[in-house]
């Protein structure tokens, strides 16, 4: 048995955060990761020079960014432009309209269609409560064209397939962010790894620590071993895992994402170096356009699920790139396929949880899917930094927290 202040179980953004933000305000922290490395979804794949992360990632200036800020990490990034970028509907590629100039220009939508959706991604707005996106965009656009032009781009930040199963205010939050800047982190997300590593130098990580059972006050190896602590953190662990410690039933609808990782020696063609689908939910970027990311290109390419049967999604994804990058395949240092990779854990297991906590004192979590508003890696640091001040509260009022059959 060792005895600490938290323990938090899980290594990934929301264990590495918890554990960065709660040694720095003086608490014993021991984190145990049951895989061989830290840093679970933001994990960096290194690859003959290159940084390949797990799919496309983007840091917005959100909650993610102002953590890192707080704690005194600056990281070097880009921020990729999107003159350049292309709209594909119909399987054709046409000028994009990300920016204010490709909007002029768009050959897809009318003048009033150009103006309308001018006006909805320049305004900061927020959307009205318990709306879908859907339901938002039919609202605030005149016709299918606009709102599919709309929902085309902001997909791209939401890295979710269809309007109809995403919250309308968690959307319009999220274009907010999109109008202050996106950045691509040189190195890859390992980068945000290993700087939350360096600010936890007095936090004990653990990797291939397998946790088998949580209870107040105690966390219960799988090697029989114990850990006490008067506070225990579930820190980003999937509904499953977690209702596995927790002994309860957690039900979620996880939303997954295509991806297709590709590494070349260079590129075939200077542009386009950003493209988004329309009536398909495709994505594609030259994320080393903006990135340090290798001595090469680093392209990434996606398939947000929108509830279709998308078919041979990896011949499409590589379509669209020999579309984009002609003859890519002489060039290819490295590629890698991920069908189906957890974008987000989805809601519906938050009242559940929340329920279970209570019946167990001085026992916390958080991630993506246990009530945060905020989308992708903002919402697992949203509602970590919250669990942070709850654990904080707790130990500034302690009360006793029953260890269950006494000390091991």
């Amino acid at each position: 048995m060792s005895t600490t202040d938290v323990v938090v179980v899980g290594g990934g953004l929301a264990g590495l955060t918890a554990a960065a933000v709660l040694s720095r305000r003086g608490h014993r922290v021991v984190l145990v990761e049951a895989g061989g490395e830290l840093g679970g979804r933001a994990r960096t794949t290194s690859v003959a020079g290159f940084s390949l992360n797990l799919g496309p990632r983007a840091l917005y200036k959100g909650h993610t960014y102002r953590m890192l800020r707080s704690l005194g990490i600056r990281l070097r990034a880009g921020t990729p432009a999107v003159g350049d970028g292309r709209a594909l509907r119909a399987g054709e590629l046409t000028p994009g309209y990300a920016s204010a100039f490709g909007l002029l220009r768009s050959p897809l939508l009318s003048l009033r269609e150009r103006a309308a959706l001018g006006a909805f991604l320049g305004l900061t707005r927020t959307a009205p409560a318990g709306l879908t996106a859907e339901e938002w965009l039919a609202d605030a656009l005149p016709t299918e064209r606009t709102r599919e032009a709309a929902f085309g781009l902001l997909r791209v930040s939401c890295y979710t397939g269809s309007p109809a199963v995403v919250d309308a205010r968690s959307v319009a939050a999220q274009l907010a962010l999109v109008r202050k800047g996106v950045l691509y982190v040189d190195g890859g997300w390992s980068s945000i790894v290993d700087a939350l590593r360096r600010a936890a130098p007095t936090a004990t990580l653990r990797t291939g620590t397998v946790a088998r059972e949580v209870e107040p006050g105690r966390v219960t190896l799988a090697d029989g071993t114990t850990l006490d602590a008067p506070a225990v953190l579930l820190a980003g662990l999937p509904p499953a895992k977690a209702a596995s410690l927790l002994d309860v039933e957690l039900t979620t609808t996880p939303v997954r994402t295509a991806c297709l990782d590709v590494a070349l020696s260079h590129l075939p063609s200077a542009t386009p170096g950003f493209v988004y689908g329309l009536d398909e939910p495709l994505y594609y970027a030259v994320h080393s356009h903006a990135a340090r990311l290798g001595p090469g290109a680093v392209v990434h390419l996606a398939r947000f699920d929108d509830g279709t049967a998308p078919g041979d999604t990896r011949a499409r994804l590589e379509s669209l790139l020999e579309q984009c990058q002609p003859g890519w395949r002489d060039h290819v240092v490295h590629q890698r396929f991920l069908p189906a990779i957890t974008t987000t854990h989805g809601p519906g297991a938050a009242d559940t949880l929340a329920a279970a906590l209570a019946d167990r004192p001085g026992v916390h979590a958080c991630g993506d899917w246990t009530g945060s508003t905020a989308l992708l890696a903002d919402g697992t640091v949203e509602s970590t930094l919250r669990a942070c001040d709850r654990i904080s509260t707790q130990l500034a009022h302690p009360r006793p927290v029953p260890v269950p059959g006494g000390s091991r």
